[in-house]
């Protein structure tokens, strides 16, 4: 039984990656533009293995991105998921935090950390990109993973962050994050 292991980055900036059991890189490509080509990279990565796992990393919008920006992130969010669904392609949702510290390359907010990281862990890639970086990352994290190689840690690492609840568009009071 031939296992692939694939990492996908969301962003409109990211990529999709494949590794295989053993570590070796197999594919990894720029997020496609369209959903046509989203489905033919994972079509073509479904047929690389006998059994093909998926870890999409979960994000979420941020109070700092403009209403066009969410729709956008969330439509192509979306089509991630439904692309691999059409595919067969079995997945998981795992948070940034999550793998980058399986991982030992927490980023805050640096993206030369996990380029450096995929670099280092896939020397055969001649050029390592600000888009596929993640996702080889990601891979690499599916595959240690399930190998059980990393012990996955959902605990956050920093206490959430206070803001200001909103009701009917003005602030009522202070809460935590999640208390609504």
């Amino acid at each position: 039984m031939t296992r692939v292991f694939v990492g996908v980055d969301p962003g409109v900036s990211g990529g999709i990656a494949a590794v295989s059991e053993d570590g070796r890189p197999l594919t990894y490509k720029k997020r496609p533009d369209s959903i046509a080509g989203v489905l033919e990279v994972f079509a073509g990565i479904s047929r690389l293995g006998d059994d093909v796992a998926c870890v999409l990393e979960f994000v979420r919008s941020s109070p700092q991105m403009g209403v066009k920006s969410v729709f956008t992130f969330g439509r192509g969010y979306g089509e991630l998921r439904a692309c691999l669904v059409a595919t067969g392609i079995r997945f998981e949702e795992v948070p940034p935090h999550v793998w980058q510290k399986a991982l030992n390359c927490r980023t805050g907010g640096d993206k030369n950390v996990t380029k450096a990281k995929a670099a280092k862990l896939f020397p055969s890639i001649v050029r390592v990109t600000h888009n596929i970086a993640d996702s080889l990352l990601i891979a690499e994290f599916a595959r240690r993973t399930a190998l059980g190689l990393v012990v996955v840690d959902e605990t956050p690492t920093v206490a959430p962050k206070r803001r200001r609840a909103m009701r009917f568009g003005r602030a009522t009071k202070t809460a935590k994050t999640g208390d609504f």
